[in-house]
């Protein structure tokens, strides 16, 4: 019967990971990933039977690995949430965004155990805001050139909007 309630729950758990829209990670007390779904042994390029700290850091991009370790390290060291957006190489090669986030797993008796976390793919949404700055900076640049600034005015709040390009060509600041 106990044995029944164990292989239940552990399918339950293993289709609660699996059917997940995120990928799903546990470690160690020292960071060492003990378990990742399907979907982060996909990205990472690493199945479970090769788990281990370094393999995810080395997965990395190189400006961020540095970054990313001070700020892991830092989680294991004073127990404190981990929420971070870094640049991650695929074992293809191509770089992409993710948000990682993690926490601490206690005992009951409130003794940490372990980390679980989550690994996210944002780079659509990095895409997104690049595109969005790059837009904003050639606005920005196009009103200098001609000499032009827009302003908004909401008239329920009485709030007025001015753009940079208008406190300059008033001279204000």
């Amino acid at each position: 019967m106990v044995i029944d309630t164990l292989r239940g729950t552990e399918s339950r758990f293993y289709e609660f990971t699996e059917t997940s829209p995120v990928r799903i990670f546990f470690s160690d007390l020292d960071g060492r990933r003990i378990f990742a779904n399907h979907k982060l042994q996909q990205l990472s390029g690493h199945a479970n039977d090769n788990p281990g700290l370094d393999s995810w850091l080395e997965a990395l991009h190189s400006e961020d690995r540095d970054r990313v370790r001070h700020a892991w390290y830092q989680t294991l060291r004073e127990d404190a949430p981990y929420f971070l957006e870094y640049l991650y190489v695929l074992p293809t090669g191509e770089v992409r965004w993710v948000l990682g986030q993690a926490t601490s797993q206690k005992s009951e008796s409130g003794e940490i155990i372990g980390y679980v976390g989550t690994v996210t793919d944002i780079t659509e949404q990095k895409l997104s805001e690049q595109n969005l700055e790059a837009h904003e900076a050639r606005l920005v640049e196009a009103q200098r050139i001609s000499n032009v600034g827009f302003w908004e005015r909401d008239i329920a709040s009485g709030t007025l909007i001015w753009s940079d390009e208008m406190y300059r060509i008033f001279g204000m600041t």
